[in-house]
């Protein structure tokens, strides 16, 4: 399915995936990144999980996180 230049796969929709990540791993860096600095939590990442991440990554998945949050308090 292409819209808009973005291919929509239907199983990222059914599985949940926000941006490139699953929830889990997306809830899981938003809560690291509400708890520490996103250089923090991209160390604790490097060393914890052997999975290298950029800052402008942690923020942006956090960011996402978030407004799934709030839409749902919308609903």
């Amino acid at each position: 399915m292409l819209r808009s230049g973005v291919t929509l796969a239907p199983l990222d929709l059914r599985t949940g995936i926000v941006g490139s990540a699953t929830p889990k791993f997306a809830k899981t860096l938003a809560w690291k990144y509400s708890q520490m600095p996103a250089p923090a939590v991209k160390e604790d990442s490097a060393t914890n999980h052997q999975r290298t991440l950029s800052n402008s990554y942690i923020k942006h998945l956090s960011d996402r996180v978030g407004a799934l949050i709030e839409d749902q308090k919308d609903i």
